[in-house]
């Protein structure tokens, strides 16, 4: 499998005395720490993650396209049983057209969203799960917005960010969300932030000055990164940047 340079993570490490930690679908992957069977794979095609899933009987979580135009994926997964075991679905090469359409034919919300440019035009990947049941949630999905729509579509909607992925078209940098209702299970008690092309240094002197941990972070075309912030519980975390696929899971390993 292949390497990518200078991606940043961050991790969620299983510790005792985090309050409001769930592990199943009915919320999201970075607001848990009940250990379960993960894998993470960095430039893998198509069949190769179909194949990984296979073996390791698992499902995915979060997929990012490094390469568009083979394409290639880096994908993080996790075993698909006990607590997280859920229906889902994943989709590369879609329009905004076709990511609508199957969320309506699969009955469907989004976990992961990866938008991506191929001969101009805005493709997807996507990580879809029943929104149904337990795992029903008011959700909502945007793509080609700038900073002050979402700023609109989260007050609209009274939401909080759980996805933001930057893109750019003709030079021009747009951002597509995923968002959630900020209420019931899915309040963030302890408050949330997020914030657009920060430098490594600006996110670290946020982290020291406020009780939060990040729960998602994509490189900004500005150079910097977009993060979004959720406000700390008592979870062991890091994070980190610039590193190789391999050494950012030794990290975790040894952490």
């Amino acid at each position: 499998m292949g390497t990518v340079a200078a991606i940043a993570v961050c991790f969620m490490l299983p510790a005792s005395g985090a309050m409001a930690t769930q592990a199943n679908p009915s919320t999201n992957d970075q607001s848990t720490t009940i250990n379960t069977g993960w894998w993470t794979y960095a430039g893998v095609t198509a069949s190769q993650v179909g194949s990984l899933l296979t073996t390791n009987s698992a499902r995915l979580t979060q997929i990012r396209v490094e390469n568009p135009a083979t394409p290639t994926f880096d994908v993080t997964m996790v075993s698909n049983s006990g607590a997280y075991a859920s229906g889902w679905w994943w989709y590369y090469g879609l329009t905004a057209s076709q990511v609508s359409s199957t969320l309506s034919a699969n009955n469907a919300r989004l976990i992961s969203l990866e938008p991506y440019v191929v001969g101009g035009s805005v493709l997807f990947a996507v990580v879809e799960v029943p929104n149904t049941g337990a795992q029903g949630r008011a959700w909502w999905w945007y793509f080609g917005q700038s900073p002050s729509d979402i700023a609109s579509t989260l007050s609209a909607n009274n939401a909080r960010l759980v996805s933001l992925q930057p893109y750019q078209v003709s030079g021009t940098t747009y951002y597509a969300v995923i968002e959630i209702s900020n209420s019931g299970v899915d309040f963030a008690n302890a408050g949330w932030y997020y914030a657009f092309n920060q430098s490594p240094s600006q996110i670290s002197a946020f982290l020291q000055a406020n009780p939060y941990r990040l729960i998602a972070l994509a490189a900004d075309p500005g150079g910097g990164f977009d993060p979004i912030y959720l406000g700390s519980e008592g979870e062991r975390w890091s994070w980190y940047f610039g590193e190789s696929a391999a050494r950012a899971i030794r990290r975790y390993e040894f952490a």
